[in-house]
């Protein structure tokens, strides 16, 4: 079903959709993450949303900063929690 609307959300959005990443491991690791994204030439990154990332605020700004700073790509929500 997350796939389902991750899609749309891309193509609504006029995105191109190239790969869904099921993280294996319960705890979030952006070690490698800026790398990854840059390597692929990433410049947009879907996710269900922050708190599917992490339900802790320290986490998610983590992750937001290893995306948006270091591999210089947007973040984006594709069903945001209310």
């Amino acid at each position: 079903m997350l796939e389902k609307q991750l899609e749309e959300y891309a193509k609504a959005h006029n995105l191109d959709l190239q790969q869904v990443h099921r993280e294996k491991y319960r705890a979030l690791r952006v070690g490698n993450l800026a790398d990854w994204l840059l390597g692929g030439g990433v410049q947009h990154l879907i996710v269900p949303s922050m708190d599917h990332v992490s339900e802790h605020p320290i986490a998610r700004l983590v992750f937001y900063e290893a995306v948006c700073l270091d591999a210089r790509a947007e973040v984006h929500e594709a069903c945001p929690e209310p």
